[in-house]
């Protein structure tokens, strides 16, 4: 129990040079993703909370560093959306009697807030605050 047979070794090994898929299977990779031009911001966002200009990182966690603990920051990059029509979703506003839903009611879905907590919509507000300025 606990313990799993090692698989077989083939009988013979690939030599230098030979094609490494020697059974031809399929390849996994057929999709080619190339990056774009499009402008995007990068924030560094602590994750030590010793940083004096919290959430944003100060490098605060060297001093930590050195003391051992193995910390440092988070890397945010903040894109523009893609243009998307939702299909079949329309907004409706809150407090108008419609659906509470937030992913029912807004066709971005729900927030950042209510998925991930404070520090993700700390870190949110932060980008947006540095986008629109």
């Amino acid at each position: 129990m606990g313990q799993q047979q090692a698989k077989a070794l083939p009988k013979v090994m690939r030599k230098a040079g030979d094609p490494m898929n020697v059974y031809n299977l399929p390849s996994v990779h057929t999709e080619v993703i190339y990056p774009t031009n499009k402008r995007f911001t990068t924030f560094s966002i602590c994750r030590c909370w010793q940083s004096a200009k919290f959430p944003i990182c100060d490098n605060a966690h060297k001093a930590l560093q050195k003391q051992g603990c193995d910390c440092g920051p988070a890397m945010l990059e903040v894109r523009q959306a893609p243009s998307l029509k939702p299909v079949g979703v329309e907004w409706v506003p809150s407090g108008s009697g419609g659906p509470t839903n937030a992913s029912a009611t807004h066709p971005g879905g729900p927030s950042a807030a209510a998925l991930f907590g404070g520090a993700a919509s700390v870190s949110a507000a932060v980008a947006g605050q540095s986008l629109l300025q």
